[in-house]
């Protein structure tokens, strides 16, 4: 996935997220652009492009844009959200090495994980040990036979960073997608 494609599919997916997975619901571009650090411009120019390829629409003159079926299927295709909904809890699959689904949620995860270090207030400490733990993640990522139990334990260190911070949501979501691990 280039750098192009993880932000479109970060910002569908936060769109999903903060949606719920409705597809009537409506948001800014901007505040779903604002919570992957893009500017407004940046944020339109994204949304302008998912316009494009019909995986958002245009519900206000204001900026208001909608997840569509398409958006939707395209999320459920990268595995970036589970088949029956919002309501399921994307998990590894468990296998020994990290197959196409698995990779799909790790992009994102790794996308929300990677916007939290960056707005959570830390010490350099925390800050360098969670940029390791991030990287080896990413190394993993360019095998072809990607070690799962390796990227388990690496999500393992950052989920108990994440509760020492206080970062509760991110921590249960990491707990959540370890379950079958």
């Amino acid at each position: 996935m280039s750098l192009d494609e993880e932000t479109a599919g970060a910002f569908l997916y936060e769109l999903y997220q903060q949606t719920e997975g409705d597809l009537e619901g409506q948001l800014s571009m901007h505040t779903v652009g604002e919570a992957l650090g893009l500017d407004k411009d940046a944020a339109g120019a994204l949304a302008q492009d998912l316009m494009m390829a019909e995986l958002v629409e245009l519900r206000t003159l204001a900026g208001g844009i909608s997840l569509t079926e398409k958006g939707l299927a395209a999320l459920r295709d990268k595995g970036m959200v589970a088949a029956g909904g919002p309501g399921e809890v994307e998990k590894l699959s468990g296998e020994e090495v990290l197959n196409e689904y698995d990779r799909g949620i790790l992009d994102m995860v790794i996308a929300e994980i990677r916007t939290t270090v960056a707005e959570v207030e830390m010490g350099f400490e925390d800050l360098e040990a969670m940029v390791i733990d991030i990287k080896t993640i990413e190394v993993q990522l360019l095998s072809k036979a990607a070690k799962v139990a390796v990227i388990a334990a690496v999500l393992r260190s950052l989920q108990s960073s994440f509760s020492r911070l206080r970062q509760e949501k991110l921590a249960q979501k990491i707990e959540n997608l370890l379950a079958e691990v």
